[in-house]
């Protein structure tokens, strides 16, 4: 402080606020003498940030020049400490949305200026998701992102960022965010929902296990939740186990309970269970399978010249690689419609599935005798199956005679 020569100056003259209110300056000391000045020891007293007005007061001052004419005014200066940057925060949202999240505070400790909309990025599991249409509003501390919901409405894990070198965001010091601020939130509006893998039917012998996948990770699932039946009566799954967890897992110990003949179904059902989704969505619907245990067909019989009965099966033939080929043994011949038969019939695939209806009968050129074999089904790539036909009989026709006359 430049003074012309003065006396009577001392550390009482001073008066030091800090936003408004007073601040001890309790340490600090004046050096110097005749016209100059120093204040020294202020660290103390300014280590706290604000607006700090430093008074040197004229009305109860001591100082007088040589010819005692006192200080005329107050003097005063004045600086901001600000050694604390900007923090920005998101406003507090739920975890788990079943919609989409359409606004979003974002709050500063501070008062800011800078804030624009492409300081913010937005991803969906991960992957950029563009901001467009969406509002930016607010001023000093307090601003609102609203607008975006038709960017949210898709399943997944979404995160909102405010990226600190990127952006233009700074306080009255022209200091930047410290940090990045985030948030994140989980949209699941979709209930899981379940399969078996596929069994091929029909089958000659038993099915020892079977896995359950379901769409995505789910809890609550036991042995209770899944039902067994064939021909229509349930079969316990008492000696049966169950493995696995979040979106795989195996049934097993089935073999001694689908040896028998007959059409079975196996199910979870979703009423009543527990199974659902990690942000507690409910298995949308049943999760059935169903598969034929043939061990042969039963014995055909005919009369030569005339073709005998049908007997059928259904098929399903899962990871085809091409339409399903049926071949008829010596003898017999095969039909996908119950009409017309031929020594090969063709169950056509769609997505690596053929399923359909085999109808097969002796056929009416063959000719007497016993025969037996099993019907073929074959696919590029599949392991293919038999189903054997029991023995089966083409008896002689009857012989008419008729207009026979004696004579003598």
């Amino acid at each position: 402080m430049l003074f012309r020569s003065v006396g009577g100056f001392d550390l009482a003259d001073l008066r030091l606020t800090r936003d408004g209110f007073p601040v001890p300056l309790a340490g600090a000391a004046v050096i110097g003498g005749g016209g100059t000045f120093t204040i020294v020891r202020l660290s103390a007293a300014t280590a706290i940030d604000g607006a700090y007005v430093l008074t040197l007061a004229r009305d109860g001052a001591g100082i007088a020049d040589a010819a005692g004419n006192p200080l005329a005014e107050d003097v005063t200066v004045s600086w901001l400490a600000d050694t604390i940057p900007p923090l920005a925060e998101f406003e507090s949202v739920p975890l788990i949305h079943r919609t989409a999240l359409d606004e979003i505070g974002i709050l500063f400790n501070e008062d800011v200026f800078g804030l624009r909309l492409a300081d913010f990025a937005l991803t969906r599991d991960g992957e950029p998701v563009p901001l467009d249409g969406a509002v930016l509003s607010g001023s000093g501390r307090e601003y609102r992102l609203a607008g975006f919901g038709g960017q949210t409405g898709a399943d997944g894990l979404y995160e909102l960022s405010l990226t600190a070198p990127d952006t233009a965001v700074a306080d009255v010091a022209g200091s930047p965010p410290a940090s990045n601020a985030s948030t994140s939130w989980l949209v699941d509006a979709t209930a899981p929902t379940g399969g078996f893998a596929p069994v091929d039917s029909p089958r000659t012998g038993s099915l020892s296990s079977i896995a359950i996948t379901f769409s995505e990770d789910v809890t609550g699932l036991d042995l209770a939740d899944i039902v067994l039946t064939r021909n229509g009566q349930p079969v316990s799954l008492a000696a049966a186990t169950l493995s696995g967890a979040a979106s795989e897992y195996l049934l097993s110990g089935l073999y001694a309970l689908t040896g028998d003949e007959g059409q079975y179904t196996i199910r979870v059902v979703a009423a009543g269970a527990e199974i659902m989704d990690l942000t507690g969505l409910p298995l949308d619907a049943d999760v059935t399978a169903g598969w034929t245990t043939l061990r042969s067909l039963a014995g055909l019989t005919t009369t030569y010249g005339g073709a005998s009965a049908a007997v059928s099966f259904p098929v399903l033939a899962a990871a085809v690689g091409d339409d399903v080929t049926v071949s008829a043994p010596a003898g017999f011949e095969v039909s996908s419609d119950g009409i017309a038969f031929a020594a090969t019939v063709t169950i056509p695939q769609s997505a690596g599935t053929a399923t359909g209806t085999i109808f097969v009968r002796i056929a009416a050129n063959t000719a007497v005798g016993t025969y037996s074999g099993a019907v073929g089904l074959a696919s590029p790539g599949w392991v293919g199956a038999s189903v054997p036909i029991d023995t089966s009989t083409v008896t002689p026709r009857s012989l008419t005679v008729t207009g026979l006359v004696a004579e003598s």
